[in-house]
């Protein structure tokens, strides 16, 4: 990296250094501090075996992985403890797409107004310099499904690095070259299918599932009223709580309408990120996303 290059604060790409520790806690005597070397920041303590992947080092087979491939992407980082933990994202800009356009079937809320409902497939880098996590690069798409802009991620595959013996990074781009294409269509797929295909069965396996809140199934069930009739049971010990027990369809309704019905309800009612993406991710194996 060139002396003369000024790094911002949230930038990714400082440089770093090693230095053995000699005379501190006996415990960490014999190993290494890592630091930035622009503010002498301490980022992690580490043994003399473990390999340093630099953040740039993570970030750059992705890019060079996305720049071989033609696709035009945009790229967004997020440090943690002046810079010992990095989460990057890579939006795929190029490959967006609107179910609409792919199924001919226009995105419509409950209340009859048109829904903003986009995909991007995006690829997910983090690293650490303090052994809090390897060095990972997960592949999923993030669905922008509301003019308000809230988002779910949905991830499809992922692959890591331990920090320890020799890193081999090359096998990042056979990653993303292997499942890139493949994600893209599969997306596109899902939704046709999914317009053309009864929601009744899976909705069947939704009020089984063991999974998925009962508040985001009654949410669910309630939206659907119009479609048929749900039975519920009262249980616990004083039997106060309402379990939802069946429900019987008197109209068809597309399985793509309850997979927009139940992920809407799923970024409303999660009161984290955390359990935003669990329940999401949940949301996605029930449908085989």
């Amino acid at each position: 990296m060139e002396t003369n290059v000024i790094v911002k604060p949230n930038s990714p790409y400082f440089t770093t250094g090693r230095e053995r520790i000699f005379r501190s806690n006996k415990d960490y005597v014999g190993h290494d501090v890592i630091y930035r070397e622009d503010d002498n920041l301490q980022l992690g303590v580490v043994s003399k075996d473990y390999s340093v992947i630099s953040h740039r080092e993570a970030i750059q087979p992705v890019e060079d992985a996305l720049n071989l491939l033609g696709l035009k992407h945009r790229f967004d980082f997020k440090l943690d403890r002046g810079g010992a933990k990095m989460f990057a994202r890579a939006h795929m800009i190029d490959a967006e797409f609107d179910p609409a356009s792919v199924t001919g079937i226009p995105n419509t809320a409950f209340n009859g107004k048109t829904n903003q409902d986009i995909f991007t497939p995006m690829i997910r880098v983090q690293n650490a310099y303090d052994k809090s996590r390897p060095f990972a690069v997960d592949f999923g798409v993030l669905r922008l499904w509301c003019l308000n802009g809230a988002v779910v991620y949905h991830n499809i595959e992922r692959t890591t690095i331990k920090h320890i013996g020799d890193v081999n990074l090359d096998k990042i781009g056979d990653f993303i070259h292997r499942n890139i294409a493949a994600t893209i269509k599969g997306m596109s797929d899902f939704y046709v299918k999914a317009n053309q295909t009864s929601g009744h069965d899976i909705l069947q396996q939704l009020i089984i599932s063991q999974e998925i809140s009962e508040r985001i199934k009654k949410l669910a069930i309630l939206q659907l009223s119009g479609f048929g009739k749900a039975t519920y049971s009262m249980t616990g010990e004083k039997r106060k709580t309402q379990k939802l027990e069946s429900f019987e369809p008197s109209e068809e309704f597309s399985m793509y309408l309850l997979y927009n019905l139940l992920t809407k309800i799923s970024s409303h009612e999660s009161r984290s990120g955390a359990m935003r993406e669990g329940t999401d991710n949940q949301i996605a194996k029930l449908f085989e996303v």
